[in-house]
């Protein structure tokens, strides 16, 4: 019973701060956003990691769930794409997560794959490979036409 609870209190605290999608938003925000969660929840400060292109959450701590949320940036400092490894548990709830955005009016397009309403222009997918699970949620660059065939086809 009490294995539960921790394990449930560690899948909660890992997906605290990854409820909204960071798509679209700037490296400014998102690095302010990743600073709050490592102070909130007393992380190291190395679990932040930092390149020209993108940022790097990577959760390795015991009172979490080992994941890693990776953040790429555009030439425009805007995110084009996030990109979070973790169990199917959490993959699962991070998807559920993002469905329940109703700003966003995201339609499964595929077994694996949905897309947002055309003024978001998200693009969710779900690879599993190697008992790896993972989720990208991406800037999507269907044209107005292309968009509204997709949705056309699969509206539900």
């Amino acid at each position: 019973m009490i294995k539960s609870i921790g394990l449930l209190v560690s899948i909660l605290l890992s997906l605290t701060c990854f409820s909204q999608i960071a798509v679209g938003d700037s490296r400014k925000s998102v690095k302010r956003n990743l600073e709050q969660y490592v102070k909130k929840y007393e992380l190291p400060d190395n679990c932040v990691i930092e390149t020209d292109s993108s940022l790097h959450l990577l959760l390795r701590e015991p009172k979490f769930k080992k994941a890693d949320f990776i953040y790429h940036f555009d030439a425009a400092n805007k995110c084009d794409y996030e990109l979070r490894i973790a169990c199917d548990s959490c993959t699962l709830t991070y998807l559920n997560d993002a469905i329940d955005l109703k700003y966003y009016d995201f339609k499964q397009i595929s077994h694996t794959t949905f897309l947002s309403n055309y003024y978001k222009q998200v693009l969710i997918e779900i690879f599993n490979k190697d008992d790896t699970y993972s989720i990208r949620f991406s800037k999507m660059h269907f044209t107005r036409e292309d968009h509204r065939n997709i949705w056309k086809e699969f509206k539900q």
